[in-house]
């Protein structure tokens, strides 16, 4: 082989090993370059979680006072069934009661779109207001009925119902109180 041969030969191993290693640097650069983005797009979709819960704390924050008026003219407990039920026999008679029935249902009914729309986070919701939310679509379902029924109607209060079985389903779902010296259920 003459000289001229063997430095044609060698550059051209050095050409294909340098492409070779451009290829490599290439690829190696795509692969962390989509690691990146995957990344970048996670910690993106955790922010909007984030916010999602915090809007979701702030919305209950800022209508408290306004829940706490509406839920004055009801029953403390709404957790009780049978005193629920006997209130809302007696609110049949009473425009004044039905009038602060269908307002808080109403506001329920706002919290309830926001939540299955998903601008609101249904399990940060279930946290805060579960057991009342579950309680509201359980114990007020009959006079939610009647409701539907008088005006002709089976959307009305559905999203309410919709909420509630999405927080049943929710790890945060509310649980059983347990007495002491009772096994937990969980």
């Amino acid at each position: 082989m003459s000289p001229f041969e063997w430095v044609t030969t060698a550059l051209g191993v050095a050409t294909l090993v340098i492409g070779i290693g451009s290829l490599l640097f290439v690829g190696v650069q795509l692969r962390q370059g989509a690691k990146e983005t995957r990344k970048a797009a996670f910690a993106e979709e955790e922010e909007r979680a984030r916010q999602r819960k915090r809007e979701t704390i702030d919305a209950v924050a800022k209508t408290a006072r306004y829940r706490q008026e509406l839920k004055a003219a009801l029953p403390w407990n709404d957790r009780d069934a049978a005193s629920v039920k006997r209130f809302l026999e007696e609110a049949e008679n009473d425009p004044k009661t039905k009038a602060a029935i269908r307002a808080y249902l109403d506001y329920l009914e706002m919290l309830a779109v926001g939540a299955n729309e998903g601008v609101l986070d249904v399990d940060t919701l279930a946290r805060i207001h579960g057991g009342r939310i579950v309680a509201i679509a359980t114990n007020y379902a009959e006079y939610i009925d009647r409701r539907r029924e008088e005006l002709g109607t089976t959307t009305l209060y559905s999203e309410i119902g919709a909420l509630a079985d999405a927080i049943r389903a929710s790890p945060n779902a509310p649980r059983q109180a347990v007495r002491p010296n009772e096994p937990s259920v969980r």
